[in-house]
């Protein structure tokens, strides 16, 4: 078998990439569906079976990579807007805005038991960089809107709530 490293490194991407377009409850049809196709062009190329079945074990790994990760650690944080939380952390980036308000972004723990990242936008504290900033508030989750894609940006940067 040669060249196995593309085909497990292609499935785990494509696993990752259908992860992420298709919401939970539409994986398995989409997985299917990719099998089915996927291996109709596998043994019509006179591929070998084992070719196409590391294919499927490393598109499902990818894929489960994926939901486990947005369930257990995205949905967990999501979880706190709306309830009022005790957040300490580190500041580690500060924007001025003007008007005597800045934005923080803060790498901490929420209720000292879960790591997250959150944006902090307030009046303008005495804080610099590595400073440790604790305090009690109820945080809201990221809306997009038509002008600009916040949650989605957020997300990227691995801030889910502020």
């Amino acid at each position: 078998m040669k060249r196995k490293m593309i085909y497990a490194g292609v499935s785990w991407a494509a696993g990752m990439f259908l992860a992420s377009v298709f919401p939970a409850d539409l994986q398995i049809p989409a997985v299917l569906f990719l099998m089915l196709v996927s291996a109709f062009f596998f043994l019509k190329a006179g591929r070998k079976f084992s070719y196409c079945a590391l294919s499927f074990i490393f598109l499902l790994t990818g894929m489960t990579v994926y939901t486990l990760n947005s369930a257990f650690r995205y949905e967990r944080i999501r979880s706190f807007a709306g309830q009022e939380i005790t957040f300490s952390g580190k500041v580690t980036e500060i924007n001025d805005c003007g008007n005597d308000k800045t934005r923080y972004r803060l790498r901490g723990k929420i209720n000292s038991e879960t790591k997250a990242d959150i944006i902090c936008f307030c009046s303008t504290m005495d804080c610099d960089y590595s400073d440790t900033v604790s305090f009690i508030y109820t945080p809201s989750e990221f809306e997009n809107t038509c002008l600009f894609k916040t949650r989605d940006y957020y997300e990227a940067e691995g801030c889910l709530i502020q």
